[in-house]
Formats: C-alpha cells, sequence, structure tokens
C-alpha cells in the first residue's frame, strides 16, 4: 500500500482538524490505483513537533479499506 496526499488544514492553532485527499496504489496479486479520503486532526506536543491521528479510505475497483493512522510531523519553519 503507497499513497500520496494532499492535507487541507481548516485551523491554524491549537488542535487542527484537516481532511485530505489523495490517490494510493495497492499491491497484492496486481496492482491497483484507488482513490483515497480522509479525516483527522493534529496537535502540538512541543514547538516544532506535532502529532496526527486521522481515518482513512481508499477504494475503487473490488476493494475498500478504511484504517486508522497515526502520525509525527516535524514543522521546519
Amino acid at each position: 500500500l503507497y499513497s500520496v496526499s494532499a492535507v487541507r488544514l481548516l485551523t491554524s492553532h491549537g488542535l487542527q482538524p484537516y481532511m485530505l485527499g489523495g490517490i494510493t496504489m495497492l499491491r497484492a496479486d496486481g496492482s491497483e490505483l484507488q482513490v483515497q479520503v480522509g479525516l483527522g486532526a493534529q496537535f502540538p506536543v512541543y514547538r516544532r513537533l506535532h502529532m496526527a491521528i486521522d481515518l482513512r479510505g481508499n477504494g475503487g475497483g473490488s476493494t475498500m479499506i478504511v484504517r486508522p493512522t497515526a502520525a509525527v510531523i516535524y514543522n521546519f519553519r
């Protein structure tokens, strides 16, 4: 499973909810390109360090996958 997403933050401070959309390449017996959508939130942990939690779903063709995702984010600027 390989994904590329664009994220749209809905607020700029504190708890930041967001929406995301993108594409996913699902590789099992063969390769399948799918659409990905999701909702989540990121929150500051320390200065430039954030934590993000979201729920992503992708589907297309014969497969539909919904998965929770967690990430650590470091902002360079």
